[in-house]
């Protein structure tokens, strides 16, 4: 809008506005200037008002959008309404309901108990497993510390075993040798020959060296010990340990003086042991004598002929041997 200063100078207030700008010229810039701003502010408020015009159109616009919304809403809220209800008039009972939440309160508590016994369940297994790591592998370090000693005692054995068998077929021979020394006897039936577990074994009849009831070497048997001793000194058995055992039946000990039957069987077999080392030189270390009394029967004492097999005494001689010094002998 601009002030049109002819057009104002026509106005029924002319005389008095030409007078005061006839008197006053600087007084048109001025009010031109005014005027010019007073149009760019009705322009700004024009502008200011389209504004204010569109936000009352998009402020109704949401409005609308609102009340619509709110409609709907309630609607929902309604039906939703209308349908519990219908739900509580047609639905399980209050009893049933509660049972139902029971149930679910029960089944989240045996889901707890589960989940912890799970729980101790695995920490137990783990615990168990370091445990049963920790035992496996002492039980390995035992076996392993077992196994080298049977090794060594396997090694030991097979040692042993080798040096029996060798003495084994030492013995063997020694039989043929003593069977060969003794035929004529052996064909008597005075003595003989046999191998035993225990070693080899002459077996003489105690009426060829003793009299009944005595414990004196008869002088006619001394060849036959003789014969013997010669086969003990010679040969790879020279160091073999010897026992020689006295034994007899059981009928017991009335006229020769002994107490029983062991002691004279003792002293029989000490007789023929002091004979062996006395008169033929056998070595003392390697020989001891035992007897046995009554106790160990070849058979039954009920006839003559069986009771005179078991009045007898053995040369007993060892697949073991006697070591180079000392008492102690080795296998």
């Amino acid at each position: 809008m601009v002030l049109d200063i002819n057009k104002l100078a026509k106005s029924p207030i002319k005389i008095k506005i030409c007078s005061f700008f006839h008197q006053n010229p600087a007084a048109i810039d001025t009010t031109r200037n005014i005027a010019l701003w007073i149009n760019h502010d009705l322009k700004e408020t024009e502008r200011a008002l389209e504004e204010l015009v569109k936000d009352k159109m998009l402020l109704a616009h949401r409005i609308s959008s609102a009340t619509a919304y709110a409609y709907t809403r309630d609607t929902n809220i309604t039906m939703k309404i209308k349908e519990t209800f219908k739900l509580k008039k047609t639905g399980p009972s209050i009893k049933s309901r509660k049972r139902t939440a029971n149930r679910k309160k029960g089944g989240g508590k045996m889901l707890k108990k589960l989940i912890k016994c799970s729980l101790v369940l695995i920490v137990t297994v783990l615990l168990a497993g370091c445990a049963t790591t920790e035992s496996l592998q002492q039980r390995s370090r035992e076996q392993s510390a077992t196994i080298i000693n049977l090794s060594s005692e396997i090694k030991r054995l097979n040692t042993e075993l080798d040096k029996l068998t060798k003495s084994k077929a030492e013995l063997a021979e020694t039989k043929l040798k003593l069977e060969n020394k003794l035929k004529d006897e052996i064909a008597k039936g005075e003595l003989k020959v046999e191998m035993q577990d225990r070693g080899l074994v002459v077996t003489m009849v105690a009426e060829v060296l003793f009299d009944s009831g005595k414990a004196g070497i008869k002088p006619n048997s001394k060849k036959t010990l003789e014969k013997v001793a010669a086969i003990l000194n010679s040969g790879r058995t020279k160091n073999n340990l010897i026992y020689v055992e006295g034994h007899t039946d059981n009928v017991p000990i009335k006229y020769s003086g002994y107490k029983s039957n062991w002691e004279l069987s003792t002293t029989r077999a000490t007789e023929v042991l002091h004979f062996f080392v006395d008169e033929c030189k056998v070595n003392p270390v390697r020989i001891s004598a035992t007897g046995y009394g009554k106790y160990r029967p070849l058979g039954l004492n009920n006839t003559t002929s069986n009771r005179a097999r078991n009045r007898r005494v053995e040369v007993i001689i060892s697949p073991d041997r006697m070591k180079k010094r000392g008492t102690k002998h080795t296998k």
